[in-house]
């Protein structure tokens, strides 16, 4: 198991981040201390107070 302060001082991005294995990476991260910037599709997908900045776009759309 790595160290808790594994990714201290780094930003990590998670895409579907409101998602089941996006929530679980971005708790992950977090506990190792990584800032987190989430993407997902809705904003009220994107709930873990650990995420430091919510993005809301669809990543298979070019335009959003």
């Amino acid at each position: 198991m790595g160290s808790t302060a594994e990714f201290e001082g780094k930003t990590v991005v998670v895409t579907g981040a409101g998602g089941g294995l996006g929530s679980a990476i971005v708790e992950l991260m977090a506990e190792r201390g990584a800032r987190i910037v989430g993407c997902d599709q809705s904003a009220e997908a994107l709930v873990s107070p650990h995420i430091a900045s919510r993005h809301v776009f669809n990543l298979l759309d070019r335009a959003s």
